[in-house]
Protein backbone atom coordinates (compact mmCIF):
# COMPACT_ATOMS: atom_id res chain seq x y z
CA UNK A 1 0.00 0.00 0.00
CA UNK A 2 1.45 3.20 -0.89
CA UNK A 3 1.12 6.28 0.70
CA UNK A 4 0.07 9.44 -1.40
CA UNK A 5 2.73 12.32 -0.67
CA UNK A 6 0.57 14.76 1.26
CA UNK A 7 0.15 11.95 4.08
CA UNK A 8 4.16 11.24 3.77
CA UNK A 9 4.71 14.84 4.15
CA UNK A 10 1.88 15.93 6.86
CA UNK A 11 3.67 12.67 9.03
CA UNK A 12 6.78 14.46 8.65
CA UNK A 13 6.38 17.92 9.47
CA UNK A 14 3.99 16.96 12.19
CA UNK A 15 6.01 15.11 13.99
CA UNK A 16 7.74 16.45 17.24
CA UNK A 17 11.56 17.44 16.27
CA UNK A 18 14.13 15.19 17.66
CA UNK A 19 15.83 16.36 20.61
CA UNK A 20 19.30 17.51 20.60
CA UNK A 21 21.68 15.51 22.68
CA UNK A 22 25.37 15.35 24.54
CA UNK A 23 27.11 11.92 24.58
CA UNK A 24 29.81 11.14 26.73
CA UNK A 25 31.95 8.47 25.85
CA UNK A 26 34.41 7.63 29.34
CA UNK A 27 36.76 4.84 28.32
CA UNK A 28 37.59 2.50 31.07
CA UNK A 29 39.55 3.83 33.43
CA UNK A 30 43.24 2.86 33.31
CA UNK A 31 44.81 2.42 36.80
CA UNK A 32 48.63 2.28 37.40
CA UNK A 33 50.09 1.47 41.02
CA UNK A 34 52.82 3.56 40.92
CA UNK A 35 56.08 3.97 43.15
CA UNK A 36 56.05 6.98 45.24
CA UNK A 37 58.60 9.39 43.14
CA UNK A 38 56.42 8.56 40.35
CA UNK A 39 53.15 10.28 41.41
CA UNK A 40 55.11 13.72 41.68
CA UNK A 41 55.73 12.89 37.49
CA UNK A 42 51.97 12.10 36.95
CA UNK A 43 50.32 14.50 39.20
CA UNK A 44 52.45 17.44 39.26
CA UNK A 45 52.98 17.39 42.88
CA UNK A 46 54.69 14.69 45.82
CA UNK A 47 51.97 16.05 47.68
CA UNK A 48 49.77 13.72 47.05
CA UNK A 49 49.07 9.55 46.97
CA UNK A 50 46.73 9.46 43.54
CA UNK A 51 45.31 11.21 41.10
CA UNK A 52 43.11 11.05 37.74
CA UNK A 53 44.43 12.59 35.14
CA UNK A 54 41.99 13.02 31.96
CA UNK A 55 44.05 12.32 28.94
CA UNK A 56 42.01 12.59 24.96
CA UNK A 57 40.02 14.98 26.16
CA UNK A 58 37.22 15.87 22.73
CA UNK A 59 33.96 17.87 22.36
CA UNK A 60 32.81 17.40 18.76
CA UNK A 61 30.09 20.27 18.33
CA UNK A 62 27.33 20.48 15.88
CA UNK A 63 24.51 22.58 14.95
CA UNK A 64 20.83 21.80 13.55
CA UNK A 65 17.36 23.13 13.12
CA UNK A 66 14.50 22.62 14.43
CA UNK A 67 11.28 24.57 15.23
CA UNK A 68 13.17 27.56 13.91
CA UNK A 69 16.02 27.69 15.88
CA UNK A 70 19.33 26.72 15.69
CA UNK A 71 20.44 24.34 18.68
CA UNK A 72 23.60 22.26 19.57
CA UNK A 73 24.61 18.84 19.81
CA UNK A 74 27.43 16.89 20.15
CA UNK A 75 29.82 13.92 21.71
CA UNK A 76 32.74 14.11 23.90
CA UNK A 77 34.98 11.30 24.73
CA UNK A 78 38.07 11.00 27.20
CA UNK A 79 40.55 8.25 28.69
CA UNK A 80 40.84 8.24 32.42
CA UNK A 81 43.97 7.08 33.91
CA UNK A 82 44.46 6.59 37.53
CA UNK A 83 47.64 6.54 39.28
CA UNK A 84 47.89 4.89 42.52
CA UNK A 85 49.86 4.82 45.29
CA UNK A 86 48.32 2.76 46.87
CA UNK A 87 45.25 0.81 46.18
CA UNK A 88 43.11 1.88 48.62
CA UNK A 89 43.10 5.24 46.41
CA UNK A 90 41.44 3.48 43.75
CA UNK A 91 37.61 4.03 45.13
CA UNK A 92 38.84 8.06 45.74
CA UNK A 93 39.89 8.39 42.19
CA UNK A 94 36.37 6.54 40.88
CA UNK A 95 35.03 9.18 43.23
CA UNK A 96 36.92 11.72 41.28
CA UNK A 97 35.32 9.96 37.89
CA UNK A 98 31.54 10.15 39.25
CA UNK A 99 32.10 13.51 39.81
CA UNK A 100 33.59 14.85 36.39
CA UNK A 101 30.60 12.84 34.19
CA UNK A 102 28.08 14.72 36.57
CA UNK A 103 29.77 17.95 35.94
CA UNK A 104 30.20 17.17 32.16
CA UNK A 105 26.50 16.47 32.46
CA UNK A 106 25.26 19.67 33.93
CA UNK A 107 27.55 21.64 31.19
CA UNK A 108 25.80 19.51 28.42
CA UNK A 109 22.33 20.38 29.46
CA UNK A 110 23.63 24.24 29.70
CA UNK A 111 24.71 23.82 25.82
CA UNK A 112 21.41 21.61 25.06
CA UNK A 113 19.20 24.83 26.31
CA UNK A 114 20.93 27.29 24.40
CA UNK A 115 19.19 28.61 21.35
CA UNK A 116 20.35 30.69 18.08
CA UNK A 117 18.51 32.48 15.01
CA UNK A 118 21.51 31.61 12.26
CA UNK A 119 23.60 28.96 11.33
CA UNK A 120 26.71 31.03 11.40
CA UNK A 121 26.13 32.22 15.25
CA UNK A 122 25.29 28.49 16.04
CA UNK A 123 28.63 27.49 14.69
CA UNK A 124 30.58 30.06 15.76
CA UNK A 125 29.39 28.94 19.51
CA UNK A 126 30.15 25.53 18.70
CA UNK A 127 33.32 25.96 17.43
CA UNK A 128 34.57 27.59 20.73
CA UNK A 129 32.66 24.83 22.81
CA UNK A 130 34.75 22.29 20.87
CA UNK A 131 38.18 24.27 21.12
CA UNK A 132 37.88 24.75 24.75
CA UNK A 133 36.73 21.72 26.03
CA UNK A 134 40.16 20.67 27.20
CA UNK A 135 40.06 23.71 29.30
CA UNK A 136 36.52 23.15 30.86
CA UNK A 137 37.51 19.59 31.98
CA UNK A 138 40.76 20.99 33.91
CA UNK A 139 38.32 23.38 35.24
CA UNK A 140 36.15 20.49 36.13
CA UNK A 141 39.23 18.79 37.79
CA UNK A 142 40.00 21.65 40.16
CA UNK A 143 36.18 21.77 41.45
CA UNK A 144 36.18 17.71 41.73
CA UNK A 145 39.51 18.38 44.09
CA UNK A 146 37.79 21.19 45.89
CA UNK A 147 34.19 18.78 46.24
CA UNK A 148 36.16 15.78 47.62
CA UNK A 149 39.25 17.11 49.44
Amino acid sequence: MRMPLAVVLALVFSAPAMAQTFHLDIAPARTQMVAPWLLKVHCGTSKVEACTEILGARLDCHCGRANGVWRLSGSAQMVPYLYLGHAKWDRHEHDHLADLREQVGDYFRQLEEKTFPSAEECQTFADFESAVFTLRMDTFGRISNLRLH
